[in-house]
């Protein structure tokens, strides 16, 4: 999925890393915590539309300031539903920002997890909804 918000990638990058501040504009994840380095961990506290919740613990792939950040996960053993979540930052003219979001999910019960799937599928399309409407009330020029 992909949207267009109206700040650049400074300030879309620093919402997205923002973990602490996940809680004040994130409907999908409204808390998380840990290292965002490439080889650390996350934790996540997904809120499902529909009322599910549930604790993923995430490794870090790729953390490319204000360009992509990606994590993959794994429910209780890897193969039986694996997540690899990526972001891409894209520079637009006029300091506009392309986000790119995509989940690629895998494993045993991908076939039978059709609800939830979908009910991810809408989790992320909130988030990135909600991370356009934070990054656009920030002034380009705060930064700090």
């Amino acid at each position: 999925m992909s949207t267009t918000i109206d700040a650049p990638p400074a300030v879309v990058w620093r919402v997205l890393t923002g973990l602490s501040d996940y809680g004040s504009w994130n409907p999908y994840y409204p808390r998380a915590e840990g290292d965002l380095a490439e080889g650390g961990t996350i934790t996540l506290h997904a809120a499902l539309p529909g009322g599910r919740s549930g604790v993923g613990r995430c490794r870090i792939r790729t953390v490319c300031p204000q360009e992509e950040l990606r994590w993959t996960s794994h429910l209780f053993l890897p193969g039986i539903m694996d997540a690899d979540h990526r972001f891409r930052l894209v520079r637009v003219e006029s300091g506009r920002t392309r986000l790119e979001q995509d989940e690629t999910l895998r494993g045993l019960l991908i076939p039978v997890a059709g609800n939830i799937v979908a009910q991810i599928r809408q989790g992320c399309e909130a988030m990135a909804e909600a991370l356009r409407a934070r990054a656009e009330e920030i002034p380009p020029d705060d930064l700090g």
